[in-house]
């Protein structure tokens, strides 16, 4: 397989304390065949003017108000790449994030999607110790599909790197922030094998305001 195209898509919403470590966390990545497209949610603080310090080395700026379903839905409709790696703008890659997972494509290049370990930080981005739910064994689909119905979602979202015109097809917008990427993963499954890197290659900041935070109300919905 030769070196695909990927895109980048992350959105942001006041969060100016950590959108420049994010954005420099992709830019830095030892693989350089990707576009980024970023979304600067309707940001009330200096979020907007941080992502267009870096106007020269982002591909696709937009400052629209929406809500995160469409964002995301919308960059993902209209992207270039053969593969989707959506991002936080509260959280940080490890610089060989996508060379690792392209490097797995290579060798399994039907595979649907690759996902990575991630680890669960604070602020600082100190391991919170103990939580590990990010951190899914491989196995088979059927494996996978029983995890996600009777015990949660271990899918890290932003560590994943779907195929483009599968990711399309599947996304579903719903009205609830943390089912549309478990709806996703269990659709997924039902067609193609996927694969975990087995390495923390995602750092995840476990804020209060994140709407993706792990807590109790997040993991009860």
């Amino acid at each position: 397989m030769s070196a695909p195209k990927i895109s980048v898509i992350m959105q942001c919403y006041n969060d100016d304390m950590y959108v420049r470590e994010a954005i420099e966390s992709v830019l830095n990545q030892t693989y350089s065949n990707f576009e980024f497209w970023v979304i600067d949610n309707g940001s009330t603080d200096s979020s907007g003017e941080i992502i267009d310090s870096y106007a020269d080395r982002i591909d696709h700026i937009s400052h629209l108000k929406t809500n995160t379903a469409n964002a995301n839905f919308n960059a993902i409709q209209n992207c270039n790449g053969e593969y989707i790696a959506v991002m936080s703008s509260n959280d940080v890659w490890i610089e060989d994030k996508l060379q690792e997972q392209v490097d797995v494509l290579a060798e399994q290049p039907d595979l649907g999607a690759v996902f990575t370990w991630a680890d669960i930080c604070n602020e600082e981005l100190q391991t919170i110790l103990g939580k590990n739910t990010f951190m899914a064994p491989n196995g088979d689909r059927e494996a996978y599909i029983k995890y996600l119905l009777y015990q949660g979602n271990h899918l890290a979202y932003y560590s994943s790197l779907i195929e483009t015109k599968l990711f399309r097809r599947l996304s579903v917008v719903t009205g609830f922030c943390q089912l549309g990427d478990y709806f996703l993963w269990i659709r997924l499954l039902f067609e193609r094998e996927i694969y975990v890197v087995q390495k923390v290659l995602l750092h995840v900041r476990n804020l209060d305001k994140s709407m993706s935070a792990v807590t109790l109300l997040t993991q009860s919905r």
